[in-house]
Parts: structure tokens; sequence; C-alpha cells
């Protein structure tokens, strides 16, 4: 946990972007679990009651969701780089100082 901890701290400087990662990872969830049941209502109340403007508007639907999640997942991914590349670079001075006491 301690790892963890010190990870944290040195994301602090890019607490911003960390966040929006975060966010974007809750958002990439929440569509992967609201695809399922946009899938089960165009079974159900689709296909099998022969309803073609359910049928339309669900797959608009999941069509929504999907250009949502995918545009989530690249953000994600981004901010996440983003943030620990900053911490892992921008800090590298402070780290190798940290690591090599000598050199300072």
């Amino acid at each position: 946990m301690n790892d963890l901890w010190r990870a944290l701290r040195y994301l602090w400087k890019y607490w911003g972007t960390t966040l929006g990662a975060f966010l974007s990872l809750l958002i990439v969830t929440a569509t992967n679990l609201f695809s399922p049941q946009l899938l089960r209502l165009v079974i159900d109340q689709g296909i099998r009651a022969q309803n073609f403007n359910v049928i339309l508007l669900t797959s608009l639907g999941l069509l929504g969701v999907a250009i949502v999640r995918d545009s989530f997942t690249f953000t994600q991914g981004y901010w996440s780089e983003r943030a620990s590349q900053g911490a892992a670079c921008g800090d590298g001075t402070y780290l190798y100082r940290q690591w090599h006491p000598a050199i300072a």
C-alpha cells in the first residue's frame, strides 16, 4: 500500500490529468454496463414484438453508446499516458537526485 501512496505522490502534480483519466474510466465502465441493457430491449421489445421503431431507436442508441465508449477509451488511455510520462520524465531530475545522492 505504501508503494501506491508513493506513486500517487508523484502524480499529484498532474492531478487534473489523472482525475480526467479516472473519470473517463468510469464512463467507459458505465457504457459497458449499459450496452447489454439496450440489447435486451431490442430483443424483448423490438424483435420479439416485431416493433420496427424500437429496433431502429435502440440500434441508434447502441451506435451512440459505442461512439461514447470508444471516445472515452481513447481519452482514458491518452490522459493516463500523459500523466505517467509527465511523472516519469518531467520529474526525472528530482528522481535521479533521489536515487543518486552523490550527484546532488
